[in-house]
């Protein structure tokens, strides 16, 4: 045989390639008549929703795309960019768990089908889409549970849960339904906690009696009945069994073999009396271990539902062994073994077994052919005796030898260089799958880093605005009583100008000058009450706009008193009933001190609201004699000043007060407080200021806080 040159060798790699892409490309382009048209039709749609659903309506009908992953994961993903441009979160949140169902069920690739839904976790429930967050919560347990981390999987059901609670349609029965029985199954089933599974079974069957739900009734009853017995409570577990096969057509169910699983195991575990309730006779008891165990067996093997095989084939075993007849136990048992290795082990232990079944087949056959070898060499061995050629034959052997070794040797190096080139094609796409993937999670990181900060400056401005509704009424309180002098001041000035004049013409110059002192001295206190409204229309002002971040001289008294006055007007505006001694303490020589008055303005604003709000709210429970109360004091210390704002509300209970500052918490009811009020607070007085604010842990009777600022401008 003539073997091939080194150059045709070379080229016969290309001659491959350009023989077999054109065949591939063509293959890959070989339009589906039916779907294809379809979806030829979707993809020529403007970019936009009705796109976007068409095509998740596609999808839904024609599950042969997963078999496409490139197809799919090209038209899924260019969805997904439609869905983010246009806002579409509903449509975003099924792209992702259709994504999720590709990666989980198709490619078995886990990591991403997690990565999936939790994307559509995240959006659904960022953006209030109660069904698709209790959608991809369902999902979330699924990959729990094929983890093995049970703990997490009853969370995310458990959320689910909760999340329905608070629905109204008609889609929230059958899904708390579903909901309520996986919880129960995965105490029951993961956790072996039937005392917890039980009423979660039972809830589902009211559940499923409500909505009229036939099949799940008798799912709820299975369940249940599986659970009375592992608790030991026989006659109530034999009572929901019958229960369960009183529905015309529970056959063709998988609960069926079940149950008369825990039949039979109800019939050899219940005592005699127990038995005899039942309407069984206790010497009929094994007859009727048999005849359910056998129905169990018969309906799991039609079914071919492996955990039910399994649970019958064990139960059978141990049957058999109970009658003595051993032989039949073994099988069964043998039988048994195999179906839960399996069951256990899903895909890992029969790619083992199957490897091992055929590296024992490969050794049995290399056996059968060395032997075979071996008596056919035996039998030349005996023919070459008889001649005179054996020394011909051994330099022919030899030669063969020493060319199939030279050989070998040389078809092992190439396959060591073909190994060595595949290992290094693998990396380099290993290399640059990391690469990508790394690049991707980066500019997540760069546009989630983004998103919060415009998040945060976005909070920032709605707790001002906030505190800014709040001042409302105190606002126009504080101006109206300005407004109120310089009208009573005009009018009666407008007045002595008359009189004046009517001086001036009887000639009675004296009255007339003194008339006229009165009028200058009522302009002076308009122009006075003038500059306080605009000064408070200003320092409104202020407080709206976004800081400039620039320190100032303040007067810290001033400063202080005003937003405590305006804190008490505002509430007193909302509530005309409450009233609440104001007591102030505030130090005579305070010097300015340099700070952003209107992040500071901010803070006291806060702390007096939650003051007010304090004894508001005790003021409606508390008895007649209590008289609400706020105090405000300042003075110097130790190169820093020092504001108190107090209570005597109810105060702040000791396992909470860690948590004070923490974005979002608040203990006011829904509505009525973002949470954000002191966390901002404890940004602007410690990182901006570089003061403290701190909650008196010494006062017991109502609330202290405490704000300290230095003297001295802090970097």
């Amino acid at each position: 045989m003539r073997i091939l040159s080194k150059p045709f060798l070379i080229y016969l790699p290309v001659l491959f390639l350009l023989l077999v892409i054109p065949e591939f490309a063509a293959a890959q382009q070989k339009p589906d008549a039916k779907a294809d048209t379809a979806l030829i039709k979707i993809l020529d749609m403007p970019a936009d929703t009705n796109k976007v659903n068409a095509y998740l309506g596609y999808v839904k009908t024609n599950g042969k795309i997963f078999k496409n992953e490139t197809l799919f994961m090209r038209n899924t993903l260019q969805m997904v960019g439609i869905a983010k441009k246009k806002g579409f979160n509903k449509g975003l949140i099924a792209l992702y768990d259709e994504l999720f169902h590709f990666y989980f069920f198709s490619k078995n690739d886990f990591n991403k089908a997690f990565d999936y839904i939790n994307y559509a976790y995240n959006l659904a429930k960022s953006t209030g889409h109660n069904r698709e967050t209790t959608h991809a919560l369902s999902h979330l347990a699924q990959c729990y549970l094929f983890i093995g981390d049970n703990a997490k999987a009853l969370a995310a059901y458990s959320e689910a849960a909760a999340i329905l609670k608070t629905e109204k349609s008609s889609y929230k029965f059958r899904s708390e339904a579903g909901l309520t029985g996986a919880i129960g199954r995965l105490y029951a089933n993961n956790f072996k906690q039937y005392n917890k599974a039980l009423p979660f079974d039972l809830k589902t069957t009211q559940l499923a009696i409500n909505i009229k739900d036939t099949a799940l009734i008798a799912t709820g009853y299975a369940q249940a009945a599986n659970d009375y017995y592992h608790l030991k409570q026989y006659p109530t577990a034999y009572l929901y069994c019958r229960k369960f096969l009183a529905f015309e057509g529970v056959e063709r169910s998988t609960s069926y073999p079940n149950v008369n699983n825990t039949l039979g195991l109800i019939y050899r575990d219940a005592s005699d009396a127990e038995l005899t309730g039942m309407g069984v006779a206790p010497a009929a008891r094994l007859q009727k271990v048999s005849e359910a165990f056998a129905e169990a067996l018969k309906y799991a093997k039609i079914g071919a539902y492996l955990p039910n095989l399994v649970e019958s084939l064990e139960n059978t075993s141990s049957l058999y062994t109970r009658k003595g007849d051993y032989q039949k136990a073994y099988e069964t048992y043998k039988e048994y073994i195999l179906l839960r290795d399996s069951l256990e082990n899903a895909g890992a232990k029969k790619n083992i077994l199957r490897k091992q079944l055929n590296s024992e087949f490969t050794r049995q056959a290399d056996s059968l052919k060395f032997q075979q070898q071996l008596t056919n060499t035996q039998l030349r061995a005996k023919q070459v005796q008889s001649y005179y050629f054996v020394g011909g034959l051994i330099v022919l052997a030899a030669l063969s030898v020493f060319i199939w070794r030279n050989y070998d040797n040389q078809r092992k190096s190439n396959i060591l260089l073909s190994e060595a080139n595949r290992h290094i094609a693998e990396a380099n796409v290993q290399l640059n799958q990391q690469r990508a993937e790394i690049t991707t999670q980066r500019d997540r990181l760069t546009e989630t880093v983004a998103t919060l900060t415009s998040t945060q400056q976005q909070l920032i401005q709605t707790e001002k605005m906030a505190s800014l509704g709040e001042l409302t009424a105190g606002i126009a309180h504080e101006i109206q009583n300005p407004l109120n002098f310089v009208n009573n001041f005009s009018e009666v000035s407008i007045e002595m100008i008359a009189e004046a004049n009517e001086e001036f013409e009887k000639g009675d110059l004296e009255e007339a000058k003194a008339i006229i002192n009165d009028v200058q001295q009522n302009i002076e206190k308009i122009h006075f009450h003038g500059k306080r409204a605009d000064s408070i229309v200003k320092n409104m002002l202020e407080h709206s706009r976004a800081s400039a971040g620039k320190r100032e001289l303040t007067d810290v008294n001033k400063l202080a008193d005003e937003y405590l006055r305006l804190a008490y007007h505002g509430l007193r505006a909302k509530d005309k009933t409450f009233n609440a001694e104001l007591e102030t303490n505030l130090a005579d020589d305070m010097p300015l001190v340099p700070l952003i008055s209107q992040d500071v303005g901010r803070v006291l604003l806060n702390l007096f609201n939650n003051a007010f709000y304090a004894v508001q709210q005790k003021q409606r429970t508390a008895p007649d004699g209590y008289k609400p109360k706020v105090s405000l004091s300042t003075k110097q210390e130790d190169g820093q000043i020092m504001i108190s704002v107090n209570d005597n509300g109810h105060g702040i209970p000791p396992a909470i007060r860690d948590k004070i500052m923490q974005p979002f918490f608040t203990t006011k009811p829904t509505g009525q407080g973002t949470g954000l009020g002191l966390s901002l607070s404890y940004d602007i007085i410690v990182k901006s200021h570089g003061g403290k604010i701190f909650l008196n842990p010494e006062v017991t009777d109502g609330t202290e806080m405490i704000v300290t600022l230095p003297l001295k401008k802090v970097s």
